[in-house]
């Protein structure tokens, strides 16, 4: 039971003690200690005594219940102006990375995280990969024996890393062995522009995610995902569930939110439908990325649910 709830039962029992139980006392009392003096104008001291005192601690509970819901509404106006500033520091980043565009001539037309993404599933896809297999048989991991048993086994029939990267195509822990790898490099590559850029964002998100609740908190997670364009998107999941530097992003986007999509729109790409806020087509093996967006709502859904059991 809440603070607050307890506080009304106090107050009401209090006020049915002294408004109800104890006139009846006193009037009990009267009948069977003699008071000195007419009874009735005894009682009528003590109703003006007690109605006074209720009158008293009603003022004081609604003086502190005012005093804390003007609180909780300044510390929410301070929330929402802190909140604005970082999507402003956020909105500063962002250009500054578009002026770095500029100044590239090679780069007049795509963006730095359009080549990003690019540069991301292209090397999935080509025989650029064949150097993170080899990467991947020189690793000394247990978790990974035995993706690697399933890459010799391949490469003995047919003597061809590309041939393993056909096969393993749909391979999850092939994807993201590999993947994370490509990432990892990538990102790095880019880290002196794009590191500032990410840590506004992780900032900015976990902000939202530990200082508003519910249709609050979606509409904020909503501003600040609406300023981004779908290969910014696609860049921060990369940094988030791909690099070392983004774990930290990657809890807060599994903190609750459906920075990815709802339900709704997951379904609706299940059945063939694009991606609302990306269009699918730009993503090598686009069903494991998919797949790790959803964990966040699958997770968001799993917290909401254990709060409402409790």
């Amino acid at each position: 039971m809440s603070t607050t709830k307890k506080n009304i039962i106090l107050v009401v029992g209090l006020a049915f003690g002294l408004v109800i139980v104890l006139p009846i006392m006193i009037g009990c009392l009267g009948e069977w200690i003699p008071v000195p003096g007419n009874l009735d104008a005894w009682i009528g001291y003590w109703g003006s005594l007690i109605g006074s005192a209720l009158g008293i601690i009603g003022s004081i509970y609604l003086l502190q219940k005012q005093m804390k819901d003007n609180l909780e509404q300044i510390e929410n106006q301070r929330n929402i102006d802190s909140f604005y500033k970082l999507l402003d520091l956020f909105l500063r980043e962002q250009d500054r990375i578009r002026q770095t565009d500029n100044n590239n001539n090679d780069q007049s037309t795509k963006t730095i995280f359009s080549n990003l993404v690019s540069d991301i599933n292209s090397s999935y896809s080509s025989s650029y990969a064949v150097k993170y297999i080899l990467l991947l048989k020189n690793n000394q991991d247990e978790k990974l024996t035995e993706l690697c048993d399933k890459v010799d086994a391949i490469y003995n029939e047919r003597n061809s890393y590309f041939d393993v990267i056909d096969k393993l195509y749909d391979d999850v822990d092939f994807y993201r062995f590999i993947n994370g790898v490509i990432v990892e490099e990538k990102i790095s590559d880019k880290h002196d522009i794009l590191g500032n850029y990410f840590r506004v964002f992780h900032r900015t998100l976990k902000f939202i995610n530990h200082n508003f609740n519910g249709e609050e908190k979606d509409e904020y997670i909503g501003d600040l995902r609406g300023v981004l364009s779908e290969f910014e998107l696609l860049s921060l999941y990369y940094n988030a569930f791909y690099t070392r530097r983004g774990l930290g992003m990657k809890k807060e986007f599994e903190n609750q939110t459906n920075f990815f999509g709802n339900k709704t729109d997951f379904i609706e790409v299940e059945n063939g439908a694009d991606h609302i806020f990306f269009n699918i087509g730009v993503i090598t093996n686009s069903k494991f990325v998919i797949e790790d967006m959803k964990k966040c709502l699958t997770m968001m859904l799993s917290l909401n649910l254990r709060v409402t059991i409790v």
